[in-house]
């Protein structure tokens, strides 16, 4: 839970001419785009800026923008007093070109906040929530505003879009879901847990968003790993040196679990079914971590011999490792 975002996409679809009576076809729809792009919604308008993305997930809409998220949502469905233990009001802030928002606190034991949020009124009960990973309930937050237009200037913003702001069917990306576009090239060395896996040269690491999960660009293939090992380790697996893969009480499995499962699969260029394999402990208890173990997402064209080869490059992380730290 983070950024407060309310942005509905404008679509921009050519007006092609038509037979008198023919029906002209539906807007190709489009839900997923980096920056740069000018978003307009009823309420708002906001720029997504280079190096950051936009995911229509209506009714809440998301900005990515490196560490930080914006969420914009409608309707806020937490009044009334069975939510007081964890909606604190916090009074109200005036933002110049806004008007006058709700500040509400969130708290809650499962969750990792607490936040700040905005509440921007519509009128007949509906309100809507407006987060950001940088607010901090503070005058100081007047400023974190600033990119967002209502009133006249979401219309002056609305009103004449540039072209290279303009959402198109062919500028859609469902990977601005996921991905960060900064890549790191190899050789470098990922860790996570207490494994470990050398990204080579002609290779590339590629941050996700916010899934604890990371990509890796390996020839025509991008693959999506996430996980880790579960079960206790007894002091002699510790001291197991390279491929997990080959280790006789590891297996490598195809992976059948829910396409929303980590990791997340990348849509794949050609249109076909990612390939998920797991590699796993059989040790380990499949009632208690029925996903336990690293997953492996090949979004992509590879061969058995290709996915067993990556899979077996993850191997436990030595003293010696200097560990890329992933960032966006």
């Amino acid at each position: 839970m983070r950024l407060p975002a309310l942005l509905l996409p404008l679509v921009v679809a050519a007006s092609l001419a038509a037979p008198a009576g023919a029906i002209p076809p539906a807007p190709t729809p489009v839900h997923y785009y980096y920056g740069p792009i000018r978003i307009c919604t009823p309420h708002f308008a906001f720029d997504v800026r280079a190096g950051e993305a936009w995911w229509d997930a209506t009714p809440q809409h998301y900005v990515y923008s490196g560490r930080h998220r914006f969420k914009f949502g409608e309707p806020w469905s937490l009044d009334g007093p069975q939510h007081r233990d964890f909606v604190n009001p916090m009074g109200t802030l005036d933002v110049p070109g806004i008007g006058r928002l709700e500040r509400v606190q969130l708290t809650a034991r499962n969750w990792g906040g607490p936040y700040i949020v905005y509440l921007y009124d519509l009128g007949s009960g509906r309100k809507v929530q407006i987060q950001f990973d940088e607010f901090d309930g503070t005058d100081a937050d007047v400023a974190r505003f600033a990119r967002l237009a209502a009133g006249e200037r979401r219309a002056a913003m609305c009103r004449d879009v540039p072209e290279a702001l303009r959402p198109r069917p062919e500028r859609e990306d469902r990977n601005a879901f996921y991905l960060s576009q900064r890549r790191h090239p190899g050789p470098l060395t990922l860790c996570w847990s207490s494994l470990a896996l050398d990204v080579r040269r002609g290779e590339a690491v590629l941050p996700f968003w916010d899934w604890g999960a990371f990509a890796v660009a390996t020839g025509n293939a991008r693959v999506t790993i996430g996980g880790n090992l579960h079960a206790p380790f007894d002091p002699g697996w510790r001291r197991v040196r390279g491929s997990l893969a080959a280790q006789p009480d590891f297996q490598v499995r195809e992976d059948r679990s829910s396409p929303a499962a980590i990791p997340p699969a990348l849509p794949a260029p050609d249109g076909s079914e990612p390939r998920r394999v797991r590699l796993v402990r059989p040790a380990e208890n499949p009632d208690r971590h029925p996903y336990g173990g690293v997953g492996f997402a090949f979004s992509g064209p590879v061969t058995d011999r290709q996915v067993a080869a990556f899979v077996g490059r993850v191997r436990l992380q030595t003293p010696r490792d200097t560990c890329f730290a992933v960032t966006q």
